[in-house]
């Protein structure tokens, strides 16, 4: 996944964190700054503090509607496993594990 902060575009993953001191689960990002012929070594992390999730905006699905099903990073995934957002038909949605 991909993240743009004041012009610097960092490259990363999406995961599940358990917030400390607590036992709330919410979703965090993060990444390396990214610029052409590798990294400059600046990191961001940064996770969700809302109650609810508000959604992801700007989500570009580079023309795979074939039905399968991806990660963020666009890697087909046969079958879901753990809880994550993942992407079908050009549409993200969360799968939630119990």
């Amino acid at each position: 996944m991909s993240i743009v902060v004041d012009r610097m575009a960092y490259r990363g993953v999406m995961v599940e964190q358990t917030m400390e001191p607590k036992t709330i689960k919410t979703i965090a990002f993060t990444g390396l700054a990214y610029k052409p012929g590798g990294t400059d070594g600046v990191t961001l992390w940064a996770y969700q503090t809302e109650a609810a999730p508000s959604g992801i905006s700007d989500f570009t699905a580079d023309g795979r509607e074939d039905g399968h099903i991806y990660d963020l990073q666009g890697h087909l995934v046969g079958t879901p496993r753990r809880s994550a957002i993942y992407v079908r038909g050009g549409k993200k949605f969360v799968y939630h594990r119990e």
